[in-house]
């Protein structure tokens, strides 16, 4: 299909979700594409989803559309079930403990996504889910230290019932029972605030262990979560770290910004990356404003 088209069809098909969602519609639901990053904000007027650019003379893969609608999905996820204030808390006081960031992401992004798929706001939300962390894994899962949030954030998933294709590899890690141990906990986790202190207990036992080899350190993983959030009135805001908003620059799949080796676990990084692959040079130089609705005038 043609980017126009696929635009055309990620806000049809969430305009018609909102429309028919029981008991969480949302009175006016808004797009901007050509944010800098994927990401959501809620404000008196409604709710605005902003997306990266997309060039819409060129074909697109068709598979992108539920990636992009199962991404929203996740981000409505947060909306609705992720504590901010306890995440925003918790980032706060890890200071530049990335690795934590990621710990806490990889745990609470297979929970919400769970809340997502109970709530039946899209009745195909988990095929969604699957299809999008299935493109972004590939065939291998990684079994080094660095990747230990893309780990779990894949490995939650698969205890939500999710068909992951890539074959379990983190029982071959030194870290197998601790991983084991955080999984679990977390599946049945209530809220954000029991995540969190997973994450804390997780993190503290992996310091611990050994590393082995050339495997990173705690505080290397990618950069997570430090896009501005969009302000009240549609407008890009200043500041402020939310979950599932990160930069989405880095290079492959699912390879999240920042000093470390670890793939991003963060499906914000996943859709920016896939979407910069579909951009006219202007575009991908920040040279195309974003764009909005069009208003109609209608003369007598």
């Amino acid at each position: 299909m043609l980017g126009i088209n696929l635009k055309v069809g990620v806000e049809a098909t969430l305009q018609r979700l909102n429309a028919h969602s029981k008991g969480r519609q949302f009175k006016n639901l808004q797009f901007i594409w050509g944010y800098p990053t994927a990401a959501i904000s809620e404000s008196r007027q409604g709710v605005t989803v902003y997306l990266p650019h997309i060039d819409e003379a060129k074909a697109v893969p068709d598979g992108l559309l539920h990636r992009l609608v199962g991404y929203v999905c996740h981000e409505l996820g947060h909306h609705w079930f992720t504590a901010s204030s306890l995440w925003h808390n918790a980032v706060h006081n890890a200071g530049d403990d990335k690795f934590l960031h990621g710990l806490i992401n990889g745990l609470e992004d297979p929970r919400i996504e769970k809340k997502v798929i109970r709530s039946n706001f899209a009745g195909n939300s988990r095929n969604l889910f699957e299809g999008l962390v299935n493109h972004v894994v590939g065939a291998e899962l990684p079994t080094d230290f660095d990747n230990i949030p893309f780990i779990l954030a894949v490995e939650g998933r698969r205890l939500n019932g999710y068909d992951i294709l890539a074959k379990q590899t983190y029982q071959t890690t030194p870290w197998a029972s601790d991983l084991e141990w955080a999984l679990t906990e977390a599946h049945t986790a209530l809220d954000t605030r029991a995540i969190i202190e997973i994450a804390k207990e997780l993190a503290k036992r992996l310091q611990e262990k050994p590393k082995g080899g050339e495997q990173g350190q705690p505080g290397e993983q990618g950069e997570q979560g430090e896009q501005g959030q969009p302000g009240e009135q549609g407008q890009p805001g200043e500041g402020g770290e939310q979950p599932g908003e990160g930069k989405g620059k880095g290079k492959g799949k699912g390879e999240g910004k920042g000093k470390g080796k670890g793939r991003s676990s963060d499906p914000t990084d996943w859709i920016g990356d896939e979407l910069g692959q579909h951009q006219t040079e202007a575009q991908q130089k920040g040279s195309v404003s974003a764009i909005i609705e069009p208003t109609f005038y209608h003369f007598n």
